[in-house]
């Protein structure tokens, strides 16, 4: 039977060893084996430099550390932060788009300060950016964020939501809250009025058409969030005779 593996007899070098492993297929560049038939890392891409995990090993088995250990990579994290934003930039360019981009992460995927923590700190304020959706993750968000960077709210909003979104604003923070239901406008205006701040508002819109790809049906006028065009019509309306058209 032949299972595609090389056999014990045949010769066992660095090519056999990333079949193996299958490491084309999920490494993408950031691990490999060197000649000595160790794994590597290399946190910056094929253009980096190469680290042995095997000497990291020892090196922190000779600071007096005990296995197993965690091994984390930041400057992984911050590389595909730049490859996404170089990314848009590309693109923005070649369409003539002369619009901004910001990276935006949602802290849901990873709370860990060691990856939400390490993105935050890494991205420049005008370019990368924090998104919540409930309170305990805005409380986590406004403590990561840095001063000027971007923050999305979205998800449930109640007036305590609404008030610690508010007080993210005052510390220096650009917080948008996304209106996604209109009854959230009433919380907005009377928090906002309460602490004698304008916010900053965006709107979750509802459009007819529906777009391509897997969540396709989660769109369109029947989709679970989202303003109508006649709401958001309403909403600006509202926010007009309250003098927060500029919010």
């Amino acid at each position: 039977m032949t299972t595609g593996e090389p056999a014990m007899t045949e010769r066992w070098d660095r090519d056999a060893a990333r079949h193996t492993y299958a490491m084309p297929y999920w490494s993408d560049g950031y691990f490999d084996i060197d000649d000595q038939g160790r794994v590597t890392a290399r946190p910056q891409g094929d253009d980096g430099p190469a680290l042995a995990l095997a000497e990291a090993v020892a090196a922190a088995r000779g600071a007096g550390l005990r296995l197993p250990l965690l091994l984390r990579f930041p400057d992984i994290l911050h590389h595909r932060r730049r490859h996404l934003q170089q990314a848009f930039a590309a693109a923005m360019h070649a369409h003539g788009y002369g619009g901004g981009y910001t990276a935006v992460y949602p802290i849901k995927v990873n709370q860990q300060r060691g990856v939400a923590g390490e993105l935050a700190a890494g991205g420049e304020p005008a370019d990368f950016g924090l998104e919540a959706g409930s309170k305990p993750e805005l409380l986590a968000v406004l403590a990561l964020a840095k001063p000027g960077s971007l923050v999305v709210c979205n998800g449930y909003k109640d007036a305590e939501y609404i008030r610690i979104a508010l007080i993210g604003r005052r510390m220096g923070l650009d917080v948008v809250i996304v209106i996604e239901k209109p009854s959230e406008l009433d919380h907005v205006m009377r928090e906002s009025a309460a602490l004698g701040m304008t916010p900053l508002l965006g709107v979750r819109m509802r459009l007819a058409t529906l777009g391509a790809g897997k969540w396709q049906n989660t769109g369109g006028d029947k989709a679970k969030f989202g303003l109508t065009p006649r709401q958001l019509l309403d909403l600006l309306a509202r926010l007009r005779a309250a003098g927060l058209d500029a919010a």
